[in-house]
């Protein structure tokens, strides 16, 4: 008997929805808190510390990702002993209590409140991050993983974008606009724990595992575990790569299109949503070319797809700008700026090419009685490395680097460590010639 879409599967889709609209409402609040701080920073009560919007804006970045660092290794070692469907109910629980001290944050116009709830956000992110990769080969087949995995990324970006896009519309709607987030933030939480609440029961992959409830012993540990198979410890890296990239790229699309293109801020939305749907698009036709199966020269292919268009970006430099700030359609008026679209668009796709073999490879690789301590270790050095592209970009940014030659720098970057993992894994290159190479 053939099995329903895997997305209408009952196996799946509680999952993949309890993914989606908690990555949703994630970045429905942040992106609510940063356009309320950016805009209305002054008149709001509870701020602990003197700084400006835009330190204020970078900091709630900094609270955001803290707990990854902290807590990922006791997030691993829990999501390993105890049963991963009652996880996720209660920790879509937690997110409920979470928005409704958001809520009243919101309400009150309070910082303090606001930026205590986004920190509880992490850790609640962080606790659910262990879970999300590594409950897939629990409850899909191993021939289903590529197609699990595409259908996650590209709901995770799509999740992404409409949270974000979603946030910044409805704070900005009225005066009642904070009412409004507030309501939208704890109905989202809602309807989240539902579809958790929907998941079939698991089982305890690893029991007996005790855990540690330190900070610095435990995170030690889960780095070592996660090195120890090697061949898994490369796609770590690369998937820690893709976040550095991308962390690098959404960092610098404000100036880029401000000071570079001359555009407003319609087009810094149009960057967003042309990297986001791309790197959904990328990872559906991942699927498709896939064929159901791990196909690691998939992932060769992505890399020297993400270099090329990123070198292509360096070529275009700082295009030729008019002296006034142009609108939504006025840069659709220009040859060069389509070409920029293009570039961002399909390094976008690619990427997908990129990430989602590599998550299948950790899944399928890894033990089971302890991947999701391994995700946990990927989440740390994810975060490790995001935190190092912002220094990297402040970096280049002081010795006056413009945005063509940081361009070319990623793409440099991109290549190299392509190279290295390949030469380290010589199958993906063997699978990139048969792929592609080979009639």
């Amino acid at each position: 008997m053939k099995r329903p879409n895997l997305l209408l599967d009952r196996r799946y889709w509680p999952t993949f929805w309890t993914m989606f609209f908690g990555a949703f409402n994630d970045n429905l609040f942040k992106n609510a808190l940063v356009i309320l701080i950016t805009y209305k920073s002054a008149t709001m009560s509870g701020r602990i510390i003197d700084l400006d919007a835009k330190s204020m804006v970078a900091l709630c970045g900094g609270i955001f990702i803290l707990p990854f660092f902290l807590f990922s290794a006791t997030a691993g070692q829990i999501s390993d002993k105890y049963s991963k469907s009652k996880l996720m109910f209660w920790i879509k629980i937690w997110e409920i209590a979470v928005m409704v001290i958001g809520a009243i944050g919101f309400l009150t116009n309070n910082l303090a409140l606001l930026l205590v709830t986004l920190f509880f956000m992490g850790l609640q992110s962080t606790f659910f991050g262990p879970i999300k990769y590594s409950v897939l080969p629990e409850i899909i087949k191993t021939n289903e993983l590529v197609k699990g995995n595409a259908f996650f990324g590209m709901g995770t970006f799509v999740s992404i974008l409409l949270g974000t896009i979603v946030g910044g519309l409805v704070i900005n709607m009225s005066e009642a606009g904070a009412a409004y987030v507030s309501v939208l933030v704890i109905f989202f939480a809602g309807l989240g724990t539902w579809f958790s609440s929907k998941i079939y029961k698991l089982n305890p992959v690893s029991p007996g595992v005790s855990v540690d409830l330190g900070v610095i012993r435990p995170s030690i540990n889960i780095l070592k575990i996660t090195r120890e198979n090697k061949k898994v410890f490369l796609a770590v890296s690369g998937i820690s790569w893709f976040w550095f990239l991308g962390a690098a790229l959404l960092s610098m699309f404000p100036d880029y299109v401000k000071n570079s293109i001359g555009g407003d801020e319609s087009i810094v939305t149009l960057f967003l949503a042309l990297f986001s749907i791309g790197i959904a698009v990328g990872s559906v036709v991942c699927e498709k070319l896939s064929q159901k199966k791990l196909e690691l020269g998939l992932v060769p292919f992505g890399t020297f797809g993400v270099s090329l268009f990123l070198l292509d970006l360096f070529f275009v430099g700082n295009p030729p700008r008019h002296f006034a700030i142009i609108g939504f359609w006025e840069f659709f008026g220009s040859l060069t700026n389509i070409r920029i679209i293009f570039d961002l668009f399909m390094l976008s796709v690619f990427t997908g090419f990129f990430t989602v073999p590599l998550y299948t490879y950790i899944q399928q690789y890894s033990e089971e009685k302890n991947r999701s301590r391994v995700i946990a270790g990927l989440n740390i050095y994810n975060a490790f490395l995001m935190v190092f592209s912002a220094i990297y970009l402040i970096v280049l940014y002081k010795i006056n680097f413009s945005m063509g030659q940081i361009f070319g720098t990623l793409a440099l970057g991109n290549l190299i460590v392509g190279l290295i993992i390949f030469r380290k894994m010589p199958e993906f290159m063997e699978g990139f010639r048969t792929k592609f190479l080979r009639k």
